[in-house]
C-alpha cells in the first residue's frame, strides 16, 4: 500500500520541542553537528542490521529500511544544499519530493546492508564538510522552493532533527512488530493448549468406549430362575419372577354368629306358699 505523502511544513521544529522524538532544535549547538551526525549514522547501522528491517509495522508506515533510505538521501541532499550556501550568496534550493523519490527508487526493495554502508558514507561526507564552517559562515543564507529562508545555523538545526526523528520512527516500528509477534504467539499457545487438552482426553474417551463395547451382555442363563410358589389351594404351580412381592393367601375366617337366644324357660306352676313358721330341727346336729 502506498504511503500517504507527508506534506507538513516541519520548520516549526526550529521554534519548539518535537513532541514525538523530543528533539529541541532551539537548544542544539550547531558547532556539535559533526559528532551528532556520526552518532546518528552509527545508530542506523544497528537499525538496518535488524532481521526485520524490511518489514513494515503496518500498511501505512515505512519500514526501518525505507526510513534508512530516506535518511541516506537527506544526508546527500543537505550536503548539496550546504555546498550551495557556502559557494553562493542566498541560493534557491532545487525542490525535492521525498515521497516521489521513495516510490521511484523503490526504497522497500533495496538491500539493508547496502543502504547502511551508503548512509554511513553520506553522513561522513556531510560531517567532513561541516569542518569548514566557522565564524561568519554560520550566517550565510539559502532559500527553499516554498520560500522558507535559512542560515547555515538554522539549516543545521533543521537538518539534524530529520535523522534523529526517523531513528525514533524506526524504533517505534520495531516495537509494534514485537507486540504483534507476542499477540500471535499468545494466540498460537492458546490454540496449542486446547489441542493438547483434546489430545490427552481422546485416549481416555476411546478406552471408555472400547470398554463399553467389550462388556458382555447378561445371558438368560445368568438370570435367576423363577421361584415356584404354590398357592394355598390345590392346583398347578405358578412361577413368579424374583423380586415380585407376593401377597399372603387369603385365610378363610369363620363368620361369627351371635348365640341363639333360647326362649326363657317356662316356670312350673308352684303350689301356694305355706305360711312362714319356725320349728326346731329334728335329729342329731350337723357337723361342719
Amino acid at each position: 500500500m502506498p504511503i500517504v505523502p507527508d506534506d507538513k511544513n516541519w520548520t516549526w521544529v526550529l521554534e519548539r520541542v518535537c513532541p514525538e522524538c523530543g528533539f529541541d532544535a532551539a537548544h542544539f549547538d550547531p558547532t556539535t553537528v559533526r559528532p551528532a551526525i556520526e552518532a546518528n549514522a552509527a545508530h542506523w547501522q544497528e537499525l538496518l542490521a535488524h532481521p526485520q528491517a524490511a518489514v513494515r509495522p503496518n500498511d501505512h508506515t515505512w519500514s526501518a529500511l525505507e526510513y534508512g533510505c530516506h535518511v541516506r538521501d537527506v544526508y546527500r541532499l543537505y550536503l548539496f544544499r550546504l555546498e550551495l550556501m557556502l559557494q553562493q550568496e542566498g541560493p534557491n534550493f532545487p525542490n525535492w519530493d521525498q515521497d516521489e523519490t521513495a516510490v521511484r527508487e523503490q526504497y522497500g526493495r533495496q538491500n539493508p546492508t547496502d543502504v547502511a554502508g551508503e548512509l554511513a558514507a553520506a553522513a561522513g561526507m556531510l560531517a567532513a564538510r561541516y569542518a569548514t564552517v566557522d565564524g561568519v559562515r554560520w550566517q550565510r543564507t539559502g532559500f527553499r522552493s516554498d520560500g522558507a529562508a535559512f542560515t547555515i545555523d538554522s539549516f543545521t538545526r533543521y537538518l539534524i532533527h530529520d535523522p534523529v526523528h526517523h531513528v525514533h520512527d524506526a524504533e517505534r516500528g520495531y516495537e509494534r512488530l514485537r507486540a504483534a509477534a507476542a499477540d500471535t504467539a499468545d494466540t498460537v499457545d492458546a490454540v496449542t493448549d486446547d489441542a493438547a487438552t483434546a489430545d490427552s482426553a481422546a485416549p481416555a474417551a476411546a478406552e471408555l468406549a472400547s470398554a463399553a463395547q467389550s462388556s458382555p451382555t447378561p445371558s438368560p442363563a445368568a438370570t435367576p430362575a423363577a421361584v415356584p410358589v404354590h398357592p394355598a389351594a390345590p392346583g398347578p404351580a405358578t412361577s413368579i419372577a424374583p423380586g415380585t412381592i407376593i401377597p399372603p393367601p387369603p385365610v378363610a375366617m369363620p363368620t361369627a354368629q351371635p348365640p341363639a337366644l333360647a326362649d326363657p324357660p317356662t316356670a312350673a306352676p308352684q303350689p301356694p306358699a305355706a305360711p312362714l313358721s319356725w320349728a326346731p330341727p329334728s335329729g342329731p346336729p350337723a357337723t361342719g
